[in-house]
């Protein structure tokens, strides 16, 4: 058996390099960023170098979780944080006291609190270099991880704030947020983002989902046609007009560039007003149909309906559905306004709600 002394701080451990080298050649090599700029740092380090090879450690068979800290206002570079998991193979001939061991001795001996203190200091279990820290655990008390290889020694190399050396873009980058940019940058880049590129997606996303419910209806026969903005506008108002003569309510019910209210808030603050619950859903279902709007509140469109006879409340949640949108506002109403029914996202708590005037 080849063997190789490794002496560092207050440990003594005994390296079987046939049986850990063999370990590491089993082993797939990392080729990963992380991997590569841990092995850059390590080479730039005459220590680092020696405390590795005294281990007989594979630097590229080593699995390092690695993330580059930045800020975002001056873009520069912080720092390169690491860790990793090493596995060694040999005997822990000489190791630190175990705080416990130390503690009982005190005890005995009546040391003194300074003696007791440096004792401690002096009895380090981690081993310490450069911006390194290692931690080996003392033979009484190791406790290897799951994925230890049986019979291997474990060092933990616990998190090291190195350089990134690598002359490619660092994949993996968290952003450390100064107080500055909590305040005043990140709401403006937020806005920005949305304006340019959130907007844009949505309008892409709503697009979709009118296409979407136009084939539902479609597919039962029922055809639906575009009500332009004004149209839609003149119906909003028409609406909440006709369901309530309160002017708080229209105020809190009618949908505006500054809140989003929703248009079935005319019957929400009138208990008894319009039937509600499973009594709407049934009151809906019985009365004749034919033509009528359909507002979809979520996207702020509304649509012409020639004739709904077959439509139905379970249809309507059918639709809900398949698209994906459980929580739909969705308006049902009669072109004069006689009767409406409002599909709503509060289930079991508001709605839906159902009147005939």
């Amino acid at each position: 058996m080849v063997t190789k002394m490794f002496e560092y701080g207050n440990w003594k451990i005994i390296i079987d390099e046939e049986k850990t080298r063999g370990y590491y050649s089993s082993l797939p090599v990392q080729d990963n960023q992380a991997n590569k700029n841990f092995q850059l740092n390590v080479k730039s380090s005459d220590e680092a170098m020696r405390f590795f090879d005294e281990l007989c450690v594979d630097l590229s068979k080593l699995e390092i979780d690695g993330i580059l800290i930045a800020t975002p206002v001056l873009k520069k570079e912080k720092h390169w944080g690491c860790n990793a998991d090493i596995y060694v193979f040999g005997e822990i001939i000489s190791a630190p006291k175990t705080y416990d061991e130390i503690y009982d001795e005190a005890e005995k001996l009546d040391w003194s609190k300074q003696r007791y203190e440096t004792e401690i200091e002096a009895n380090d279990t981690k081993i310490t270099f450069d911006k390194y820290s290692f931690d080996i655990s003392n033979p009484s008390e190791w406790e290897p991880g799951e994925e230890c290889p049986e019979g291997a020694i474990y060092i933990s190399m616990d998190y090291a704030e190195l350089h990134w050396l690598l002359q490619d873009k660092c994949e993996d980058i968290e952003i450390e947020h100064t107080a500055i940019y909590e305040k005043i940058l990140e709401p403006i880049i937020w806005k920005l983002q949305y304006l340019f590129v959130g907007k844009r997606k949505e309008k892409k996303e709503n697009k979709m989902l009118i296409q979407a419910i136009i084939k539902y209806f479609s597919a039962l026969g029922i055809c639906l046609s575009d009500i332009s903005r004004k149209e839609m506008l003149r119906f909003k108002n028409e609406y909440v007009n006709r369901f309530t003569d309160d002017n708080e309510i229209k105020k809190a019910s009618l949908p505006s560039k500054k809140t989003h209210n929703l248009l079935w808030h005319v019957f929400s603050y009138e208990d008894g007003k319009a039937k509600e619950g499973q009594e709407a859903i049934d009151a809906f279902d019985k009365i004749e149909k034919r033509k009528a709007v359909v507002y979809i509140d979520d996207i702020d469109t509304a649509f012409l309906a020639s004739d709904v006879s077959i439509l139905n409340s379970k249809l309507i949640e059918k639709m809900c559905d398949e698209l994906e949108h459980p929580y739909m506002d969705i308006v049902f109403s009669a072109d004069d306004y006689s009767w409406t029914y409002c599909r709503t996202h509060e289930v079991d708590w508001l709605g839906p709600y159902f009147y005939k005037k």
